[in-house]
């Protein structure tokens, strides 16, 4: 969705095919891990190296209510 200030603003959900090819939609906030990414360059080495250490994250999948887990995406 297009903002005035030419920015796009996405919806919390976004429709994904997760694992085992079940097609749902996952939380925005979910998939962006938001409240963890780095405010500045150290912070993004040390954001990098737990990701790569931690290997993929798994997040779930919901049905169109965004309340009901129907399966779960995997973010590499």
């Amino acid at each position: 969705i297009q903002k005035g200030d030419g920015e796009y603003d996405e919806p919390d959900l976004m429709a994904v095919v997760g694992i085992d090819g079940v097609e749902g939609y996952v939380r925005k906030s979910d998939l962006y891990d938001e409240a963890n990414q780095p405010n500045n360059p150290e912070e993004f080495l040390e954001y990098q190296r737990k990701r790569d250490a931690q290997g993929p994250r798994i997040i779930p999948v919901y049905k169109e209510d965004g309340v009901t887990e129907i399966g779960k995406y995997r973010i590499d």
